[in-house]
């Protein structure tokens, strides 16, 4: 396995971490980020954070990525970098919309 490829992998697993410590700190803190985190997890944007950004540009990445056969593919190589360019940009704007609304409807 080349080094670019395993430092991919190292980054997807440290941009889940990263998305771990993001709903950790939602869920501990004050009760507007615990709305915020009921807003993705389980509201309107449940399926744009939880299916777009963490399964398609997360999880099935690491997995194509993880797996021997696939890994040295390069079709799946440029997919799994497009599936995870898609779920960062999939996080900013559902991030920003989903605050921006929580606030209008608070404020």
């Amino acid at each position: 396995m080349g080094t670019l490829l395993r430092l991919f992998i190292i980054f997807i697993i440290a941009d889940l971490f990263l998305i771990g410590s993001d709903l950790t700190v939602l869920a501990s803190s004050d009760v507007e980020s615990y709305h915020m985190l009921q807003l993705l997890t389980t509201g309107e944007y449940a399926i744009w954070f939880l299916g777009v950004e963490l399964l398609l540009g997360a999880f099935l990445p690491l997995a194509l990525l993880a797996h021997p056969k696939t890994r040295m593919i390069p079709a799946v190589q440029y997919a799994s970098a497009a599936l995870v360019i898609i779920g960062i940009f999939v996080m900013r704007v559902v991030i920003v919309i989903a605050a921006s609304q929580y606030r209008c409807h608070n404020f």
